[in-house]
């Protein structure tokens, strides 16, 4: 698995791709191919802030979604992470070009992006579309559990 295996797709008039977690000494190559912004699931034990540093220092915005696993969120997190996609719906629709990650890119980021790309209106088969077109290895890992989560929660 290299750097810059995942492909952006256009929503609204930005992009978003997703992927693993990004190397801190690679972050400044990322500006490099026009991303403006790192969106990170990770939590604070798992070195999240070190890489809030990391992208501000390479001319970055952090986007921050602690989630401490890949099991669906419980209901009381949902408020935090509509407030999220919100934001970040808002960013995307003035251009911004956002990599979505937590660890592997697998698990957490194969369901938040497919409840975001849900919570943007795109169906369950659009949004997973979507999801296998940036990154085959997390659509076929994220696992049916977190992509029905997706389909209840922001569907």
């Amino acid at each position: 698995m290299n750097e810059w295996d995942t492909a952006y797709v256009k929503l609204l008039n930005g992009s978003l791709g997703i992927g693993h977690r990004p190397r801190l000494k690679k972050l400044k190559d990322y500006k490099h191919i026009g991303v403006t912004h790192i969106w990170t699931l990770l939590s604070e034990k798992e070195g999240a802030l070190d890489i809030k540093r990391a992208t501000h220092k390479s001319g970055l915005e952090w986007v921050w979604l602690p989630l401490s696993n890949g099991k669906p969120p419980e209901e009381e997190v949902n408020t935090v992470i509509s407030h999220c996609f919100a934001n970040t719906k808002e960013l995307l629709a003035e251009g911004a070009k956002i990599y979505l990650h937590c660890s592997a890119g697998i698990h957490r980021t194969g369901m938040i992006s497919y409840a975001f790309l849900r919570f943007l209106g795109y169906s369950d088969s659009e949004s997973f579309g979507k999801l296998n077109e940036m990154r085959a290895l997390t659509s076929s890992g994220v696992g049916m559990e977190r992509l029905e989560w997706g389909n209840v929660n922001y569907g």
